[in-house]
């Protein structure tokens, strides 16, 4: 019961400062999905297809995890795979990404998270503080 009230001020406090991020059980595929459809209306057609190539590097390994199950840590570990194996051969991990490829998909990665923290999808930019460490 004590748990329950504690959880109640929590909700409620976030309400009132805006902060509150409602559950929801969109996974990190759909909301790329959802992002690239809304860059789209705003960028050339070459553009969103980088976007999405860019994005595509990280969806295998990130793609089905909960937006809001998704922790900087599982974003650490797919850089550090994708500097290993991340260059995939008919679907298969296969040789390191390049730095730079892994920093761009870095980049398309934090961006669609930080709209998904505007829109109160998530509370939180779980790629935000990350940077390679090659």
């Amino acid at each position: 019961m004590k748990e329950a009230r504690a959880e109640y001020a929590r909700i409620t406090s976030r309400r009132h400062e805006g902060t509150f991020v409602p559950p929801n059980k969109i996974t990190v595929n759909e909301w790329l999905d959802e992002w690239l459809a809304m860059r789209a209306e705003d960028l050339e057609e070459t553009t969103i297809y980088n976007y999405r190539i860019t994005l595509d590097r990280t969806r295998g390994k990130l793609g089905h995890i909960r937006l809001q199950e998704l922790r900087e840590e599982d974003v650490e570990e797919w850089m550090n795979w994708a500097l290993k194996h991340g260059r995939l051969r008919g679907g298969k991990a296969g040789t390191p990404l390049g730095v730079t490829s892994v920093d761009m998909s870095l980049a398309r990665l934090k961006e669609a998270l930080g709209r998904a923290v505007t829109r109160r999808l998530v509370s939180v930019n779980a790629a935000r503080a990350r940077e390679h460490s090659a």
